[in-house]
């Protein structure tokens, strides 16, 4: 009997189940923790949290009453929403920087967690992408070394620090309203911000541009040919003569 035969009859169906049974679990198990965590730091680094569209609802004859309610929608949306989202947030991350971290102070837990939190928030008002790089690193971080190296991960201790957290509530609740008072800041910051942003790169352009020299236009009766008579097009006909 031929040796490929002799080993064809070795496999068995138990023995292939039994060895693909984990590596179906983590496959799903990375998959779903994957789409959660893309969700997540992709909300998390939105610069605009709330996409409702409450233009409708806004709508109305008096300017006055108009005003109220956009004043009313906004205030709801940033000071009685927002920091429900921010204290998940918070929540979030300080589980992930207990895994990681192996510091045994709940405060430098906090700490960390708030402070990744609120830089998130800042530079989503600078670029998203860049919000959006460091709210990911750590959830990736995790989960790259839970693949590599589980007995990374102390469980009990992880645990047992978690469950201290609650004695901490007094520093939970300042990161809470810093993280709170630092968004809605923004908020009313941003436009101001953006016009001396422009009023400063506007004139440098017009700078930039004059020492430049001005571009010649071709004249109003030259027509479309008097378009295309450019340096790079002379160039290419006379080459192709």
């Amino acid at each position: 009997m031929p040796p490929e035969i002799t080993l064809l009859r070795d496999l068995s169906l138990d023995d292939a189940l039994q060895l693909l049974r984990p590596a179906m679990i983590f496959t799903v198990g990375v998959g779903v923790y994957a789409v959660i965590i893309f969700n997540l730091y992709r909300f998390m680094s939105r610069r605009d949290v709330f996409n409702l569209d409450l233009s409708k609802y806004e709508e109305s004859n008096h300017p006055f009453l108009s005003k109220t309610l956009h004043l009313i929608f906004y205030v709801a949306k940033y000071l009685l929403l927002f920091p429900l989202i921010a204290f998940a947030w918070f929540g979030a991350l300080v589980v992930m920087v207990a895994f990681l971290s192996k510091t045994k102070e709940v405060e430098d837990l906090l700490l960390i967690a708030m402070a990744v939190l609120a830089a998130v928030r800042v530079t989503s008002y600078y670029t998203e992408d860049l919000s959006r790089d460091i709210a990911k690193m750590l959830p990736f971080a995790l989960l790259g070394i839970f693949l590599i190296d589980l007995r990374y991960f102390e469980i009990e201790t992880t645990l047992g620090l978690l469950a201290k957290v609650g004695d901490h509530w007094e520093n939970i609740f300042y990161y809470w309203l810093f993280i709170v008072a630092m968004e809605f800041v923004l908020r009313i910051t941003e436009p101001y911000f953006k016009a001396l942003y422009n009023s400063v790169r506007n004139p440098r352009r017009a700078s930039r541009q004059a020492a430049n020299g001005p571009v010649d236009a071709p004249p109003e009766n030259a027509g479309p040919a008097a378009n295309d008579a450019t340096p790079n097009n002379a160039i290419e006909e006379a080459g192709q003569c």
